[in-house]
């Protein structure tokens, strides 16, 4: 995503992980520790391969030994705002977005990724599910 504080990125992308890549990961840390909550975030951003990172999920909120609970999911992405509605729609994880600035000029110029989807979209987007899920 090439955001300017972020070493990761200076890296250039490769390659996506597999469904079976990120389950993988999760059994083997499951081996040594014992794990409570998932947050996918770190290495890449996970919204950029939406199809195997929902996958993933899936199965770990199906998985007949010990599955995870929605609750104990999160995903936290820069801000793909187009993805971040096809996750609602998709999987029911919690979200935490990257702001890194308060305003959308500070944001574009820190995240790239702001020019495709400003901050403002996704403030404009979260106000209208609140009131839509609001009781009457």
């Amino acid at each position: 995503m090439a955001c300017a504080f972020c070493l990761t990125g200076r890296q250039g992308l490769t390659r996506h992980l597999t469904r079976n890549e990120i389950l993988e990961q999760v059994q083997t840390l499951e081996k040594r520790y014992p794990i409570t909550n998932l947050v996918f975030m770190g290495m890449g951003e996970p919204l950029h391969n939406f199809d195997s990172v929902t996958k993933a999920i899936e199965a770990l909120l199906k998985r007949p030994h010990r599955p995870f609970s929605r609750r104990k999911i999160m995903i936290s992405t820069s801000g793909l705002v187009p993805q971040i509605k096809r996750l609602a729609q998709r999987t029911p994880v919690r979200l935490a977005v990257s702001l890194n600035a308060s305003n959308d000029p500070t944001r574009s110029e820190l995240m790239p990724v702001n020019h495709n989807g400003p901050l403002r979209n996704f403030l404009q987007r979260q106000k209208s599910m609140r009131k839509r899920s609001r009781c009457p």
